[in-house]
């Protein structure tokens, strides 16, 4: 057996998903044992508790390793960051929804996961503040207000995939659109918007990991992509073409990459980060924080 020498911090979410990290708990514990680590398990019973765990106690400790799903992944990070912290992360997806895992192609088997963290390698990975929250996979608003916390993250994060939403829509008249403005670049865009998507990574995404590829996110910027609200029939169909042909130079989309983004609104825009709800103000700032993380895989 390894000598001891390495302190890791297990957060585990015991309800998510299939509840598979409870279930594998002691073997789990065994394989990082064995690989080095003296662990320590902390359990989350509410939504903050990983945020807490990594930003209280998270400077005791060489690596913090977190089982669940992209909620999750994302409070483990935000507390690494509020904490002030440059612990390295590792991630076992065992949620409902674990898009962050697949984009980095991280094993979908919790005990490979963890033995893949166990020989891993350092990836750096950026993260994108919003308001004062953080988010490393997306941010979405509009027409769906209701579906970033139904849907998968991983369905709309493919731009293409919106379509296939967006069929399910019969009266257009319906949709409800927010009029934003939005800086960046040293440009200004404003519009009715239908929708809107942040991604860390890219909104390609599904076309990229189908090649095999590693979604890059640690380029030091994002992209933007937001869907001008349809002023007739016509133009809703073209924009479904559009979608479906993830043809982002169609006038009824607006996309661009930046470093920083300023959005203003009326304030009542209901944001998803990493499919989790947030209410804005009237005014969203997001910045990349380039490599703030370091992922073990």
């Amino acid at each position: 057996m390894t000598a001891l020498k390495k302190k890791m911090m297990l957060i585990v979410n015991p309800v998510a998903g299939k509840q598979e990290a409870r279930k594998n708990l002691s073997e789990i514990v065994q394989i990082f044992t064995n690989g080095g680590y003296m662990v320590t398990v902390y359990m989350t019973g509410k939504r903050g508790d990983a945020s807490e765990y990594a930003a209280r106690y998270g400077v005791n400790y060489d690596i913090i390793v977190c089982s669940g799903g992209d909620g999750t992944m994302n409070e483990t990070v935000t507390g690494i960051i509020r904490g002030g912290l440059s612990v390295p992360v590792g991630y076992m997806p065992s949620g409902s929804f674990n898009d962050f895992a697949e984009y980095q192609r991280l094993s979908k088997n919790i005990l490979r996961a963890a033995k893949d963290i166990v020989k891993g390698a350092p990836r750096p990975v950026d993260v994108i503040s919003f308001n004062g929250r953080y988010f490393i996979n997306a941010a979405d608003f509009g027409a769906f207000t209701w579906l970033p916390y139904t849907t998968p993250q991983q369905l709309k994060n493919t731009l293409g995939a919106y379509a296939y939403l967006l069929e399910g829509i019969k009266d257009i008249s319906k949709v409800h659109s927010e009029h934003l403005k939005l800086y960046a670049n040293g440009g200004v865009y404003e519009g009715d918007y239908l929708f809107g998507i942040i991604c860390n990574a890219t909104m390609l995404a599904g076309v990229l990991s189908r090649k095999g590829r590693i979604i890059q996110s640690d380029d030091g910027i994002f992209e933007v992509g937001m869907v001008r609200m349809p002023e007739s029939p016509l133009d809703f169909q073209e924009i479904l073409q559009a979608l479906r042909m993830e043809d982002l130079s169609d006038p009824h989309i607006t996309f661009f990459k930046t470093n920083r983004l300023t959005i203003e609104s009326d304030g009542t825009v209901d944001w998803s980060l990493d499919g989790e709800r947030e209410r804005a103000g009237e005014s969203v700032e997001l910045e990349d924080m380039h490599s703030r993380i370091t992922l073990i895989c």
